[in-house]
């Protein structure tokens, strides 16, 4: 889908393959407000390292808020991973 630059597009989601975080980053280049919520797999009882999905959130510069198992939402939802404002 298109989205047009009046949109936020928020992507919730604990996957481990980095096709999202490519599609996000691109909607976030052509203008449209992007936000990542990263459920943390490995807190959930997921095996594999989210490395490199958080490194590249990072890259793309893309506010980003990580959610661990048993986390305060209100608290972990409040300030992104890099601590700037979203």
């Amino acid at each position: 889908p298109r989205f047009g630059s009046n949109t936020t597009l928020l992507a919730v989601t604990s996957s481990l393959n980095g096709d999202w975080v490519v599609t996000v980053r691109h909607e976030a280049q052509r203008g449209v407000r992007s936000v990542a919520v990263f459920l943390e797999p490995a807190t959930f009882g997921g095996r594999q390292s989210s490395v490199s999905i958080v490194s590249g959130l990072a890259a793309a510069q893309l506010p980003t808020f990580l959610v661990r198992r048993g986390d305060d939402l209100a608290k972990a939802l409040s300030v992104p991973v890099d601590g700037r404002a979203s």
